[in-house]
């Protein structure tokens, strides 16, 4: 049909700053959100502070990256990670 416009299938392909040298382990994610984008924390909890005088109920996360994406962008990364989670769990599965 004229007017429309062929969509073709892209390939990303990943540049890494030098500066990326390891991943960052996190065990704590904070999740906001304003009408225009999601805002994702993660951070890290030392697990020794669980087993210290939680009195004040007070357990401090470093955060280690902070990343802001639009709601599109959000329903996407949602996806794939079901996806993968999929993928991991159907992996573990066959292992057993």
């Amino acid at each position: 049909m004229m007017g429309e416009i062929e969509r073709k299938e892209l390939k990303v392909v990943l540049d890494y700053p030098s500066d990326l040298k390891q991943p960052q382990y996190c065990n704590f994610a904070n999740i906001q959100f304003t009408k225009y984008e999601y805002t994702f924390d993660f951070a890290y909890v030392d697990p020794k502070q669980l087993k210290g005088d939680l009195s004040d109920n007070i357990i401090k996360a470093s955060v280690i990256q902070r990343v802001c994406m639009n709601h599109e962008v959000a329903k996407l990364f949602l996806n794939a990670l079901q996806n993968n989670i999929k993928k991991y769990n159907k992996a573990m599965k066959e292992k057993k």
